[in-house]
This record gives C-alpha cells, structure tokens and sequence, in this order.
C-alpha cells in the first residue's frame, strides 16, 4: 500500500509560493529602519544613496564623499542624527551599498573596507578626533545591504574642511552658516 501525495492545483502552488515570497519578504524588513524611513528626512534623518559613487558618472565623486562629511558634521554641531546610506533619498527606497562596495579593491568590498573608507572621509574632512561620535551598523533591508551611522552631537563645534565652513541641521537640510550666524547659533545652542 503507497501513501498517495495529494495533488495539488496550479492556484494553490502558485498562493504556497505567493505566501512563502511574502513571508521571506517581510522578514528583510528591519521595523526599525522601515519606520525611520516611513517618517522621511527630518532634523534627525538624512536619507543618502551613496557614500562615495556617483551613480550616473558611474564613478567615485569627491562631491558625494562632502556631501556626507557636510551632513555628518550638521548632525554633531545639532542635537545629532542618523543617515541611512543606501536608500534613494527621492523614492526612498533602498538601492543598497553595493556601487559603493565596487569601488573598494576585491578584499576590501565588506563592512570593514566600506567602514575604513567613512573614517577616511570623517577623518580627511573633520578631522580625526571625530569619529568616536559614529556609530555604524550595516542591515540588510528588502535584500539590499543598508548602512546605519548614528551620529552623536557634540559639546564643541565641529569645523568643516579645515575651518572653512561649519553646517547646522535646519528641518531636513544640513546647513552652512556664515560666522555671525555661527557665532548666534553656538551662543544659544
């Protein structure tokens, strides 16, 4: 006597693999980061897409690299913030770190090498004694790799590019102020 598998219709294999897709699905998604994305950039959230390349000159661009040391240095110089490096900041959805890990050489394309590179940039641009203020955590959400830097106010002005600037958080934008305005702001902050 065989034991007979039941058969099973098109429409029930197709809503067992739905399910399962859907299951697998939900549970890349990080409820923390989900929510933080759900409330878009604010005073203490900056979306980016990448931390170096520029994905239509498909090449690494100083600008991006400013662009990231300007938001890092508004969040220290306010109550400090989170940017979520891999999410495009227009449809915020995430595009991952993976064209970031492509301009690392071969043993470099993990979390350390990509690490390495943001300490570069913090260090280069802010200086050094900064980057006891971020804290890195790299998650994979919706099958990307997206990467979490928290970064700590702190009790000092945080000069940008060797003193040429100095950014503050204003709503949703990293701000550069002149030297009366930072002179007001650091008076009453």
């Amino acid at each position: 006597h065989c034991n007979k598998i039941p058969e099973q219709s098109i429409e029930q294999i197709s809503e067992n693999a739905y399910l399962q897709a859907l299951k697998e699905f939900n549970a890349q998604q990080d409820p923390e980061i989900r929510a933080m994305i759900s409330k878009g950039k604010n005073s203490t959230l900056e979306l980016i897409p990448t931390l170096r390349f520029n994905m239509i000159a498909n090449q690494v661009d100083d600008n991006i690299e400013r662009e990231f040391a300007q938001h890092v240095s508004a969040f220290m110089n306010s109550s400090g913030g989170t940017i979520l490096i891999g999410i495009d900041n227009n449809n915020e959805e995430p595009i991952g770190i993976e064209s970031d890990y492509s301009t690392l050489k071969q043993h470099q394309q993990n979390p350390d090498g990509f690490n390495n590179v943001l300490f570069g940039i913090v260090s280069r641009l802010l200086g050094s004694k900064h980057i006891d203020k971020l804290d890195i955590q790299h998650k994979g959400f919706r099958g990307k790799q997206i990467c979490w830097v928290y970064i700590q106010a702190s009790e000092s002005p945080v000069f940008f590019d060797n003193g040429k600037d100095i950014f503050v958080r204003s709503g949703s934008l990293s701000k550069a102020l002149n030297m009366a305005e930072a002179y007001e702001y650091f008076a009453t902050h």
